[in-house]
């Protein structure tokens, strides 16, 4: 770098007036050009050295506000548990996730407020309407044993909402799936909030055995049977001719619905086959171990995958063939 550039570079690094900076330029004319790139490096080292600084202390800043944000968060959970310990014209709102998302979403941070009890009783003073959109119940649920009993009641309630919807999507009724979603979702949730979660990968739960599918299959076979005679019974005995004609219009369905079904195992089975003729495909694994974060390879991965990367996927279909994700999807591999 030549002596004016040096020169030029000094000034423009070194904040100062006008008249300032003019001085400065005409006493670094009488410096040497081993002194000027000196003063050049000293002035390149300054700037890193603040500018690490300067990247230090906006970390710590960041760490400073996390650290606050997850004091706060802590602090809010318990005071929306106080919250919901406290009684209303008789009623208390219940713990659950919907209410926990309404009451947060009251606070009005540009007034400082905080979630409390009594922060909670003056927002229903100030807007007795808000009170609509929260669900409530009685009071007495403060009452130890009250409380006991309702949520010995709702842990029943959920295990029997999770079954249902285990056996329908295939996913295992053990208990360590049941306690996922319990902690995942809290108690209160519906088949419809489960299937959302599982469908995001949030709630990542083991698929049935070839066992509990079978036992699926018999108690799911035996219910229809009694459903079945129960209803002919009463087609027979009971129905009034416009009965029988929708009696008749839904066995039509059903029928059409099981020819689908049969279809659809063929298709599946002819996809099994030709995989198997053509011998190229690979096992697919548990984790997908190429990504590098083990990601579990389950219906809820590959229906995202299709939705977001659809090139990977057929990437996938290429490699292991459709049989091998078609059952993966189904819960099934």
């Amino acid at each position: 770098m030549q002596r004016k550039d040096l020169i030029n570079l000094i000034v423009v690094k070194t904040p100062g007036t006008t008249e300032e900076s003019a001085r400065l330029r005409g006493k670094l004319e009488q410096y040497s050009t081993a002194e000027l790139e000196s003063r050049v490096d000293k002035l390149n080292l300054e700037m890193i050295q603040a500018n690490v600084a300067a990247r230090h202390a906006n970390e710590d800043a960041q760490r400073a506000f996390a650290i606050q944000q997850q004091n706060k968060l802590r602090q809010d959970e318990v005071q929306l548990g106080r919250v919901f310990k406290t009684a209303v014209n008789g009623k208390v709102a219940l713990d659950n996730e919907g209410n926990r998302k309404m009451i947060r979403s009251w606070v009005d941070d540009t007034r400082d407020e905080r979630i409390s009890p009594a922060w909670f009783i003056a927002v229903l003073n100030e807007n007795p309407q808000l009170a609509d959109s929260l669900s409530w119940g009685s009071a007495d649920i403060l009452d130890p044993a009250k409380r006991r009993a309702a949520a010995l009641a709702q842990e029943e309630t959920d295990r029997q909402t999770f079954t249902r919807f285990a056996r329908t999507n295939g996913w295992s009724e053990v208990q360590a799936n049941f306690h996922l979603a319990q902690a995942i979702l809290g108690s209160g949730f519906s088949e419809m909030s489960l299937a959302a979660a599982a469908h995001s990968g949030e709630l990542q739960l083991a698929p049935a055995s070839q066992e509990e599918l079978t036992e699926f299959e018999q108690e799911a076979a035996s219910a229809r049977d009694q459903a079945a005679l129960v209803r002919a019974e009463f087609l027979r005995n009971h129905a009034t001719p416009d009965e029988l004609r929708k009696a008749a219009h839904q066995e039509f369905e059903q029928r059409r619905a099981e020819f689908q079904r049969q279809e659809s195992e063929r298709q599946l089975l002819a996809r099994k086959e030709k995989d198997e003729q053509f011998g190229g495909y690979v096992p697919l694994p548990e984790f997908n171990i190429e990504s590098g974060d083990r990601i579990r390879i389950n219906a809820a991965y590959l229906n995202r995958l299709s939705n977001i990367d659809l090139p990977k996927f057929k990437a996938m279909l290429r490699k292991y063939g459709s049989y091998q994700l078609t059952q993966r999807l189904r819960g099934l591999a």
